[in-house]
């Protein structure tokens, strides 16, 4: 023997990871997409090493702004006692290709779907069966449909939308005697209104 895991003992590790990632997607409230991933290394390059009980997670995120995470992944641990061995990862893909030339990938990732047709082809995904996710059926199917790989599979999981909001010049409609819009006729009317009426008085 070379010390390799066996095939068997690869798909445990993987199967009982996915258990964890499924909890995990149950339990996140942050935008974005989870991914579980499809190799399970021997966590030598990670602090999960000899931690059966650690899910170790990357997001593509500065340090700042992975304080959130930390809280999320703090509250998760608290409620389930499963550890979260947490790194954001600014130089992310550069990283994952080569964690992934080790099969040493990190369980989950959080990202968007850009590229995740590249991850699925790469094989660096584990296919995720939405039944299986708690609360599955309060996400839409279009949501869903944004973690189709091309094999027709599902390979994400998606755990939040993104809503898109338009801020007016409130100053700038008064001053013009608009009222506020409720249509997008409305909107664009304002919007061709502050192109050429000089609402902020400077004579252009």
């Amino acid at each position: 023997m070379n010390g390799e895991p066996s095939m068997r003992d690869r798909r445990r590790c993987i199967d009982m990871r996915l258990r964890r990632v499924r909890r995990l997607a149950a339990a996140l409230a942050v935008p974005g997409l989870l991914f579980g991933t499809a190799a399970c290394g021997s966590g030598s390059g990670s602090a999960r090493a000899g931690d059966p009980n650690t899910l170790e997670v990357w997001t593509r995120s500065d340090p700042e702004s992975a304080q959130t995470y930390e809280r999320v992944f703090a509250a998760f641990t608290k409620k389930t006692g499963i550890k979260i061995d947490y790194q954001p990862v600014m130089n992310f893909d550069q990283q994952l290709q080569s964690r992934a030339s080790t099969k040493d990938l990190p369980d989950v990732m959080i990202n968007d779907t850009a590229l995740m047709g590249s991850y699925q082809a790469q094989g660096l995904l584990k296919p995720i069966d939405p039944a299986s996710i708690a609360g599955h059926d309060e996400i839409t199917a279009k949501s869903w449909s944004s973690t189709v790989g091309r094999d027709g599979r599902h390979y994400g999981i998606p755990y939040s939308r993104q809503a898109m909001t338009l801020f007016v010049r409130k100053d700038w409609r008064e001053k013009l005697g608009l009222p506020q819009p409720k249509t997008w006729q409305d909107t664009l009317a304002l919007a061709k209104a502050f192109a050429t009426r000089d609402p902020d008085g400077d004579g252009w």
